[in-house]
């Protein structure tokens, strides 16, 4: 099976785009690398004194490698030459609301598809399994985050 090399395509191109204003990443998980690695990355988009803004999670438990805490992404930010300017935690209330309004319309589209194509029905629950899986580690094991950050 072929791999691909993101961080690879990524550094051979970002000269192309240097000296952004502001570069904006999305909850996309680990394709640039761990966290402190995506943050080197990103950082060299941006010109000095420009802003990154991330959209991820702060890990309620430390023990929790996918997700770090608030305080090792303030270390991240101290080892990679940036500062956190602000950071928003998305509200319980919040999350919870978005997270049922999503569910009902992805159950609602999976019992769409599996009348069309009934012999793919595992597939569609499977989809919602995962799904509900996802919301219950937002709304327990994390804290959803949009983290500004300023490249000194």
């Amino acid at each position: 099976m072929a791999s691909y090399d993101i961080q690879g395509t990524f550094l051979l191109f970002y000269n192309k785009f240097i000296n952004y204003d502001i570069v904006i990443l999305g909850a996309v998980g680990d394709v640039l690398g761990n966290p402190e690695e995506t943050i080197s990355l990103l950082k060299k988009t941006v010109k000095k004194g420009g802003y990154i803004i991330i959209d991820d999670a702060y890990g309620n438990d430390e023990n929790n490698s996918q997700y770090p805490t608030r305080e090792r992404w303030l270390s991240i930010f101290a080892k990679t030459g940036v500062k956190l300017i602000e950071d928003k935690i998305i509200e319980e209330d919040e999350l919870t609301s978005i997270n049922d309004e999503n569910q009902k319309m992805i159950i609602k589209r999976a019992n769409e598809l599996k009348e069309q194509l009934p012999e793919k029905a595992y597939l569609f629950d499977s989809y919602i399994e995962s799904q509900q899986a996802e919301c219950d580690e937002l709304e327990n094991e994390i804290s959803g985050v949009t983290m500004l950050l300023k490249v000194i």
